[in-house]
C-alpha cells in the first residue's frame, strides 16, 4: 500500500532535487557516465553529497541519487533505440532494438517476431 506524500513532504523532496541536481552541475558529475555507474562509486558522492549540502539525511540523498541515476540511464536507453518498420503482404511489423545490436540480432528478433518461418 503506498500512502500519498502530503504537500509538505512533496515540497521538500522537490527542492531537494533542485539542489542535488545543481551540486551535480557544479561538480560536473553525470551520473550516466563512468565511473559513476560502478558500483561503489556512488556511495562515495552520495557522501560527499551530504556532507556539502549539510541539511540531508544521507538516505534521503541516497534515494535521490539513486532515482536521478535511473531515470537519467533511462533516458539515455531511450536515445540509444533505434526502431524499424517492416512492411510485406501479411501487413506490418515494427521493433525497437538497442543501436548496438548487430545485423544478425536485429534479423532473428524479427524472424521470432514474425512467427520463426522466415528464412533471414
Amino acid at each position: 500500500l503506498r500512502v500519498p506524500l502530503g504537500p509538505i513532504r512533496v515540497r521538500r523532496k522537490m527542492v531537494l532535487t533542485e539542489e542535488l541536481v545543481e551540486w551535480l552541475k557544479k561538480e560536473k558529475i553525470k551520473l550516466w557516465l563512468e565511473p559513476w555507474t560502478s558500483s561503489g562509486q556512488l556511495e562515495s558522492v552520495i557522501a560527499r553529497a551530504t556532507a556539502e549540502l549539510g541539511t540531508w539525511e544521507v538516505g534521503e540523498v541516497a534515494a535521490e541519487m539513486e532515482r536521478l541515476q535511473a531515470r537519467a540511464l533511462a533516458k539515455l536507453a531511450t536515445k540509444r533505440m533505434v526502431t524499424i518498420t517492416a512492411r510485406g503482404t501479411e501487413g506490418e511489423l515494427e521493433a525497437s532494438f538497442d543501436c548496438g545490436a548487430t545485423g544478425a540480432e536485429v534479423r532473428r528478433a524479427m524472424a521470432e517476431r514474425l512467427g520463426g518461418g522466415v528464412n533471414v
